[in-house]
């Protein structure tokens, strides 16, 4: 650990207490600025957290949609914003680099292909499924990889109950703090209340346990296979360099790094 410890906290929307909808994450429904509070709200008790646990500086990346969500005047003021995106692989994780000690992953969600999971998907709508050697990966996964080319850390995820699930079986010394669970369509959440105070005590812990911090158990080269669910898309990943079509929908692609990973998935998602 540096002496000033600094903690970069991405925040996604679709795993927020109690978000459902499509429509409550989507500009110009009439649900959608209640939802942007809610997430300003979750990413103030992670910050909170973090303070408490004694962190000298926070950085939180706003990674839903236009990435213009999070409320900046209702934003923890010593807390630092990014917004918009830059256009660079892994944008959710835009700013991120060696300097920071611990990542935070606030109001993720599970998975392409999951069940029990809340408006699950894998950066888009474009797929069915993702894995990486065999193991389902959602959007936390990938961002945790991309952290630990900076060698940062995950050190907390919340969101649904399968988002945080899938996660542990990657990185099991993480700390969790599932929001809700998925119930077919619907979904079963903890108030909006108890879900920041939940965030906030997890969050402190993760800044005083630095040991439950833990490496990704995914190792280079990447096996990853992308299950489309238009056979257009496919075909046209298919296309990109050293990726192949095995059927209809599926394409599989070996990424030496993390940067070719994600600089691949930018392309096809």
């Amino acid at each position: 650990m540096s002496e000033e410890m600094s903690v970069y906290i991405s925040v996604d929307l679709e795993g927020v207490a109690p978000v459902v909808d499509v429509r409550e994450i989507k500009q110009g429904n009439s649900e959608y600025d209640r939802a942007c509070e809610l997430m300003t709200e979750e990413a103030n008790a992670a910050v909170e957290g973090a303070f408490e646990g004694g962190v000298d500086r926070v950085v939180v990346r706003d990674a839903h949609g236009t990435a213009r969500n999070i409320l900046p005047e209702e934003l923890d003021s010593r807390a630092e914003l990014i917004r918009g995106w830059s256009g660079q692989p892994c944008g959710m994780m835009d700013g991120i680099d060696e300097d920071f000690d611990l990542v935070f992953l606030i109001g993720y969600h599970a998975g392409a292909g999951s069940r029990d999971a809340v408006i699950r998907h894998t950066y888009s709508g474009k797929f069915n499924a993702i894995t990486i050697d065999g193991h389902t990966i959602n959007e936390a996964i990938l961002n945790s990889l991309f952290a630990s080319s900076f060698g940062v850390d995950v050190a907390l995820i919340s969101g649904d109950e399968k988002t945080c699930q899938q996660t542990r079986e990657l990185i099991p010394e993480i700390e969790t703090a599932p929001v809700k669970s998925g119930l077919g369509e619907g979904v079963q959440s903890l108030s909006p209340e108890k879900a920041r105070d939940l965030i906030e005590e997890r969050a402190r812990a993760a800044i005083k346990n630095t040991s439950r911090a833990g490496e990704i158990s995914l190792d280079p080269p990447y096996e990853i296979k992308l299950v489309f669910a238009e056979m257009e898309n496919a075909i046209r990943a298919g296309n990109y360099p050293g990726a192949e079509r095995d059927s209809s929908y599926a394409v599989s692609f070996t990424a030496r790094d993390i940067e070719e990973l994600m600089t691949f998935i930018d392309f096809v998602k």
